[in-house]
C-alpha cells in the first residue's frame, strides 16, 4: 500500500494480510489441497504463514503439508528449491 507522510512517500505492507490475500487467490482459483512452504513461527514471513492458515481454516481447509524452512537471507531461492526436491523424494 501507498501512504502519504508530510513532504513523504511511504510504502507499507501486511504480511499477515498478505497471506490472507494469497490464500484468497488459492481458494478462488478452486484449489482445496493447499500446503505451505516457509517460516511458521519466526521472522515477518511466519505473519504470512499465520494469516494465510487462519484465512484456510476459517473457508473449512487444512493445509494437507506444511514444509517448514527459514526465510531467505536474500532472493536466490536454491534452499527453498532443495528442500522441496528432497520432500518430494522422501514422499514419492
Amino acid at each position: 500500500m501507498s501512504s502519504s507522510m508530510e513532504g513523504f512517500s511511504s510504502v507499507y505492507i501486511s504480511h499477515y494480510n498478505g497471506g490472507q490475500q494469497i490464500a484468497k487467490h488459492f481458494l478462488n482459483m478452486g484449489f482445496q489441497k493447499i500446503g505451505y512452504i516457509g517460516p511458521t513461527k519466526e521472522s515477518t514471513s511466519a505473519l504470512k504463514y499465520a494469516g494465510f492458515q487462519k484465512y484456510l481454516s476459517a473457508n473449512q481447509i487444512d493445509l494437507i503439508d506444511v514444509i517448514e524452512c527459514p526465510a531467505p537471507k536474500n532472493m536466490n531461492a536454491s534452499l527453498v528449491y532443495q528442500l522441496v526436491k528432497q520432500y518430494a523424494k522422501q514422499s514419492h
